[in-house]
C-alpha cells in the first residue's frame, strides 16, 4: 500500500558510521537500505574503509544519506532527567570549560527516566561536512554517538538485552537504552536485524537509514545540515507534483471522454442521468468528508509554513476535473536589483490551472478558504464562459 510517508521521506536510505581513531585517521562503515512496506533489504555494505574516495560514486544513487560520527572526539554520558535543566548544564556538567556555542549537543531519550547526551566541537563537525561535500556527498541528517542504536534494538533478533555494535557495548530495558560502554576494541561478532545477518561494525550505519526511513530521528539543527534536508523535501514535492499533474491530465481526458459521451446519448437513457446526479451527490458527501479529516490534519498538526503539508492539502481536496497546471508555493518576490537577497512570501499560495465548471471552481475555492490558516481565497483574471474550458489562477493568501 503507498505510504505518504515513503513517499516524503523515500524508500532508500545511506546509513554511514564516521568512526574516528584519533585527531587524523577514520574508519567508514556503510549500509545502503532499502525498504518494501515493511521489509527492509541491504542493497549495499561496506566496514573498514580507510578512504573516502571508496564511496565517491554515492552521489550517483541519489538516495538521501544520513551520518553517525563515533569515537574520538564525540563525548557522551548518561543523566537522569532531573539532574539538568538545560544543555549548558549538561556540558558544563560534561567539559566546565566548554562554551555552548562551540559544541553541537544531542540527546536521546532512555530507561528509567534517564538522558544520554552526545557532545562534539562544530568545528570538527564542520570539517567532516567539508570533506564529504568535497566528494559531492550531500548529508541530510547527522547524530553522534552510540544511540542512534536507540530504535533498532526490538528488530535484533539476540538473546539478552545486550547489544554489541562497532566500537560499544550497550544494554537494554523494555527496549530502551539502560548503559553504554566503549570498547577499546570491536570484534568482527554479528548481528542478525529484520532477519538480515551483518557483521556488528555496520549496525550504526544501519540503524541511522533506518530511522530515517521510518523519521524517527532527532534532528541536529546544524545550518548545512538543515539546507540539505529542505532540499531533499523539496526535491521529493517536485516529484509529488509531477506525479499529480500526470495524474490530474489523465482523469481529465477521463472526464472528458465520459462527458462526450454522455452528451451523444442524452435524451436516450433517463435512468443514466439519474445516476451521474447520484454520483454527484456521493462525490460531494466523500468531499465533505475528506475536507472534514484535513480539518482535522491541520488541528493536530503544526503546519509551520511546511511546503508538503499544504501541497498535500491542495491535491487531496482538488475536484477530478480541474488540473493544475502550476503550484507556487510561497513565491519568490519580484525585486528590481539583481543584488537584492531573495525574499519568498511565506503568506501567499498560488495555482494556476484549467476548469471547465466555473461552479465546481467556486466550490473547491470554498473548500480551501475554510482550511485553518487561510485567510481568503482570490479567483484572479476575467469573467468566465461556462460553456468551455478556461485558465485560471487562485490566489491563497494565509494567515
Amino acid at each position: 500500500m503507498f505510504s505518504l510517508n515513503d513517499f516524503f521521506y523515500g524508500t532508500s536510505a545511506i546509513g554511514i558510521e564516521l568512526q574516528m581513531r584519533d585527531a587524523n585517521s577514520s574508519l567508514i562503515h556503510l549500509v545502503y537500505l532499502e525498504k518494501n512496506k515493511n521489509k527492509y533489504t541491504v542493497i549495499r555494505s561496506e566496514y573498514s574503509l580507510y578512504e573516502m574516495g571508496s564511496i565517491r560514486n554515492l552521489n550517483n544513487l541519489n538516495v538521501p544519506v544520513s551520518l553517525v560520527i563515533t569515537g574520538f572526539g564525540v563525548t557522551a554520558r548518561k543523566f537522569h532527567a532531573d539532574e539538568v535543566q538545560s544543555d549548558e548544564e549538561m556540558l558544563k556538567v560534561i567539559l566546565p570549560e566548554a562554551v555552548l556555542s562551540d559544541y553541537l549537543v544531542q540527546k536521546v531519550s532512555g530507561s528509567n527516566n534517564s538522558l544520554f547526551v552526545s557532545i562534539i566541537k562544530k568545528k570538527w563537525v564542520n570539517g567532516f561536512l567539508g570533506i564529504f561535500e568535497k566528494n559531492n556527498i550531500s548529508i541530510v541528517h547527522l547524530s553522534l554517538g552510540p544511540f542512534a542504536l536507540a530504535n533498532i534494538n526490538s528488530h535484533v533478533n539476540k538473546g539478552g538485552d545486550e547489544l554489541a555494535a562497532s566500537q560499544y557495548q550497550l544494554s537494554f530495558e523494555n527496549n530502551l537504552i539502560k548503559e553504554f560502554n566503549s570498547v577499546e576494541k570491536g570484534n568482527d561478532d554479528h548481528v542478525t536485524i529484520h532477519g538480515k545477518q551483518l557483521i556488528n561494525k555496520l549496525a550504526i550505519a544501519y540503524a541511522t537509514a533506518f530511522d530515517f526511513l521510518g523519521d524517527n530521528i532527532v534532528r541536529l539543527d546544524f545550518k548545512s545540515i538543515t539546507r540539505n534536508y529542505q532540499d531533499y523535501k523539496r526535491k521529493q514535492v517536485y516529484k509529488l507534483l509531477s506525479i499529480g499533474s500526470l495524474l490530474v491530465f489523465g482523469a481529465v481526458i477521463m472526464f472528458n471522454g465520459y462527458a462526450s459521451m454522455h452528451y451523444l446519448e442524452q435524451g436516450k437513457d433517463i435512468s443514466s442521468k439519474l445516476f451521474e446526479k447520484q454520483n454527484a451527490i456521493d462525490d460531494l458527501i466523500s468531499r465533505k468528508e475528506k475536507v472534514k479529516g484535513l480539518h482535522l490534519l491541520s488541528e493536530s498538526i503544526e503546519l509551520d509554513r511546511d511546503p508538503i503539508i499544504f501541497t498535500k492539502v491542495i491535491l487531496q481536496t482538488k475536484p477530478q476535473n480541474i488540473a493544475i497546471t502550476l503550484l507556487k508555493i510561497f513565491p519568490r518576490e519580484e525585486t528590481e536589483r539583481v543584488d537584492q537577497p531573495i525574499i519568498y512570501n511565506h503568506q501567499i499560495i498560488r495555482i494556476v490551472g484549467r476548469q471547465n465548471n466555473i461552479l465546481e471552481l467556486k466550490r473547491w475555492m470554498k473548500e480551501l478558504g475554510n482550511l485553518e490558516g487561510v485567510l481568503k481565497v482570490d479567483l484572479l483574471g476575467d469573467e468566465f464562459d461556462d460553456s468551455k474550458v478556461k485558465d485560471f489562477i487562485l490566489m491563497i493568501k494565509l494567515s
